[in-house]
């Protein structure tokens, strides 16, 4: 028998950071913001975020969905956001410093996934650490951490699900 034990985060930054001073300074007081984390590359399967946060703006307007990170696709991603019409609720971070992550955490309503190549999924751990619901694609790494209905929910790796996971 064999157990898998993911590499373990250190909580204490979770536990006292506090995400106030980032939701007035960004101006997030009124959102239901829903945050990510990950290099903005291919297989973190961004687009379906994108496309999942247009569907819950439908539903609800003061959703902002906010993606923390740097890559080769920021470009595309930023484009596609315009093109759903969705940029001006769409926050694009950049890189920022691990020590910013947990306030950036506990700014938040909620944390989403899209990624289906994931092998540990320490944004989702980090998510979980800073007591936000989860929705996520239910794909490897991430099911190995998550227990639907508990942490959050586990969806089909489409929109409307990803969408509907979160209350819209």
């Amino acid at each position: 028998n064999f157990t898998v034990i993911p590499t373990g985060i250190d909580l204490e930054a979770y536990r006292i950071a506090s995400g106030e001073k980032i939701r007035k300074k960004r101006r997030w007081e009124k959102d239901i913001v829903m945050i990510s984390v990950g290099r903005l590359a291919p297989e973190k399967n961004w687009p379906l975020l994108l496309q999942a946060a247009a569907l819950v703006l439908k539903e609800i307007p003061l959703f902002r969905l906010v993606l923390i990170g740097d890559g080769p696709d920021r470009k595309s991603l930023e484009d596609l956001a315009k093109e759903l019409g969705i940029q001006k609720r769409t926050t694009f971070t950049g890189s920022l410093s691990f020590s910013e992550i947990p306030a950036y955490m506990k700014a938040a309503n909620l944390f989403g996934f899209s990624s289906v190549t994931e092998t540990q999924g320490l944004a989702t751990l980090e998510a979980m650490a800073a007591g936000l619901p989860v929705v996520a694609v239910d794909a490897s790494g991430t099911r190995d951490i998550l227990r639907h209905g508990q942490q959050g929910y586990l969806v089909e790796n489409n929109a409307e699900a990803l969408a509907a996971a979160t209350g819209a």
